[in-house]
């Protein structure tokens, strides 16, 4: 492969200078050297964008859980929220009950009340009408 290389090269210098050199040129020695570089500067190269592959991984994990974990509070923090105004809605629903029922129930009172009152007052009234006819009826008896 590197002598693909050189012999493009050489082909390169000859048509842009007009220069041909051989393939024992010591100056090709250069093109060896710079090969060699780049094999090194590449796996260099490689190595550090793995790191920062590494690097970055690392740290989306981190970052994953730390946007997990703010997620979880605050879904945490509106559940406990919620169920606060539900328990507040709940009291003030159920005081709101008791005396609805407080007043149906003395609505009820008075109407027991005036519906005893009625009786009473027909029991009264029965009670005199048969003193009376008992009375009319002993006296008829001693008539």
């Amino acid at each position: 492969m590197a002598a693909d290389l050189q012999d493009e090269l050489i082909r390169e210098l000859a048509a842009k200078h007009g220069v041909v050199l051989g393939r024992d040129d010591p100056i090709l020695m250069l093109t060896t050297i710079q090969e060699h570089m780049l094999r090194k500067l590449n796996e260099g190269q490689s190595e550090a964008l793995a790191e920062f592959q590494r690097t970055m991984e690392l740290s989306m994990t981190t970052w994953s859980e730390d946007a997990r974990e703010k997620a979880q509070r605050i879904v945490n923090g509106a559940l406990e929220a919620s169920k606060r105004v539900m328990a507040q809605n709940a009291e003030a629903a159920a005081a709101e009950f008791g005396k609805v029922l407080e007043r149906k129930v003395g609505e009820m009172e008075v109407r027991l009340n005036a519906a005893r009152e009625e009786r009473s007052s027909t029991l009264v009234v029965v009670s005199i009408a048969s003193g009376l006819a008992l009375v009319v009826a002993v006296v008829g008896l001693f008539i």
